[in-house]
């Protein structure tokens, strides 16, 4: 019988994973927009993200976009404190210590906003 392959590298995703929002990041940003249909708001803050995402876009300026479209009387500095309302998983970092001093290669990738 043969033995399993021998794991050399693992990856972490960032988002949930590696690090966590805050228990209350999403009421808070549902909070930003006055308006009851908050899902098509998410919606659009989420697609302004998208262009950040491979460097064509700059967010603060995309999110005071959105903000105005929805008549939001919060800035886009408002918005940017909550969007960046993120922790590390300590337990997970604990395990990456672990495995990348057991030799194992250990990285983690993220969607990330520009």
């Amino acid at each position: 019988m043969e033995s399993a392959p021998e794991i050399q590298a693992v990856l972490f995703d960032a988002d949930g994973v590696v690090r966590r929002t805050k228990p209350d990041w999403l009421s808070r940003l549902k909070q930003l927009c006055g308006d009851p249909d908050r899902v098509q708001f998410l919606t659009d803050v989420f697609d302004a993200e998208l262009p950040c995402l491979v460097g064509a876009g700059d967010f603060e300026s995309s999110i005071a976009k959105v903000l105005k479209q929805w008549n939001s009387a919060a800035t886009a500095s408002d918005a940017l404190n909550i969007w960046t309302m993120i922790d590390p998983d300590d337990t997970v970092f604990e395990l990456i210590r672990a495995l990348r001093s057991n030799g194992t290669i250990s990285n983690s990738t993220a969607r990330t906003t520009c």
